[in-house]
């Protein structure tokens, strides 16, 4: 019987849809419940895990008390023990807002967690989060034993990550099967402060075994080489002169729509999405509710770019883009540009993108044209995980 920890990171992503940029610290969160952030990470979990459901005989979890794993375990008539219980801790998320008190979980109780597995000698951990999650694995365990992360966070640059909550199920399904090997990957995360002032500061604090799953699991965030400056200047006069005057253009994140920004000659955020008419900005760094309200009733098109190295297009860092947001647009008003030089350093030869939505990813994936310097263009395939 295979023993594998489990921790979930029950607030993890909470901070996506609403703008937020992520949902480190308690201020934050305070913000995302008051914003009308739903948790997400229990039903991601619950997706990954269904790919073992004819499994459950051969698997034995050691997990932390609560939404840190045992109730999901519970009802999904897992075999588990708890190993340990975190002290509540209650905090005021919005009296005025309808709710009225709710019990919340810190980096700490995902440390001690993962540490309370070691006496076990677990197999695997997995854990459901994001990079702030991944770091307090790491913190806990540093190379010891082997770990896989599900997806569930805004902000997801480490390499130890599945591409999405189904492959990550998909490849906790093939290690329990056999001997899969183990490689090491990075783990990464930024200054969630500076990043919501448009600043990308990211830093690498370590690596973490990782079943060895290329089709499965993401490689790590590339940054854009000065050498693609150039690129990005190009493609963004090729925008510029290309906007109709009749039209809405949602900016996404990126430095690459970050220099048609600065084209537009606006003070903007790298990592913010922003709403231009006739080429004047009129709205920054939305929210999902934002941006639908604004464009409801109104030819929009949405300029985007994969994110470097993983090739992500939605679903990592820019969750206000929602399913909604896309189905409002159409598959026929996305607007893809990337230098030759992203492109060509993309692990896997395609853009991938996840909404949590089976019925909006069948709608917008397929073949798009990719925008590569001024009147240039080259067709990818767009695929949802």
């Amino acid at each position: 019987m295979k023993k594998i920890g489990l921790i979930i990171n029950p607030i993890a992503g909470m901070g996506g849809s609403v703008g937020l940029k992520g949902t480190d610290g308690s201020d934050i969160l305070h913000e995302a419940i008051l914003r009308g952030a739903k948790p997400l990470a229990q039903a991601k979990v619950d997706l990954a895990l269904q790919a073992i459901a004819d499994q459950k005989g051969q698997v034995l979890f050691y997990t932390a008390g609560g939404d840190l794993g045992e109730n999901l375990l519970r009802s999904l008539g897992f075999n588990y023990e708890v190993t340990y219980r975190p002290q509540a801790k209650a905090q005021d998320t919005g009296v005025n807002q309808g709710i009225n008190r709710e019990v919340v979980t810190s980096s700490e109780d995902t440390i001690q967690a993962a540490q309370s597995f070691l006496a076990h000698n677990p197999d695997l951990i997995v854990f459901a989060g994001g990079d702030g999650t991944a770091r307090c694995i790491y913190r806990a365990l540093g190379e010891n034993v082997p770990v896989l992360g599900i997806p569930a966070g805004v902000k997801i640059h480490s390499a130890v990550f599945a591409l999405s909550p189904k492959l990550a199920g998909e490849t906790l399904a093939a290690y329990l099967k056999g001997n899969t090997p183990l490689v090491k990957r990075e783990v990464m995360d930024i200054d969630e402060a500076a990043y919501r002032q448009g600043k990308l500061l990211t830093s690498l604090y370590g690596a973490l075994s990782v079943p060895l799953e290329k089709k499965r699991m993401q490689n790590k965030k590339a940054p854009s080489p000065l050498s693609d400056k150039a690129a990005q200047l190009s493609i963004a006069q090729y925008v510029f002169d290309e906007m109709e005057d009749d039209c809405y253009y949602l900016l996404g994140a990126g430095s690459t729509v970050s220099a048609l920004k600065e084209l537009l000659g606006y003070d903007s955020t790298v990592l913010g999405i922003d709403l231009v008419y006739q080429k004047k900005v009129i709205a920054q760094d939305l929210n999902e509710q934002d941006i639908l309200e604004h464009i409801k009733g109104h030819k929009t098109k949405l300029i985007t770019t994969p994110i470097g190295g993983q090739g992500f297009l939605f679903g990592r860092g820019n969750q206000q883009v929602s399913a909604k947001v896309l189905q409002e647009i159409g598959k026929e008003n996305i607007i893809i540009v990337a230098s030759e030089n992203k492109i060509a350093n993309l692990e896997k030869k395609e853009l991938v993108f996840y909404t949590g939505d089976p019925a909006t990813d069948k709608e917008i994936e397929g073949y798009y044209r990719v925008i590569t310097s001024y009147g240039a263009v080259i067709v990818m395939r767009v695929r949802g995980i």
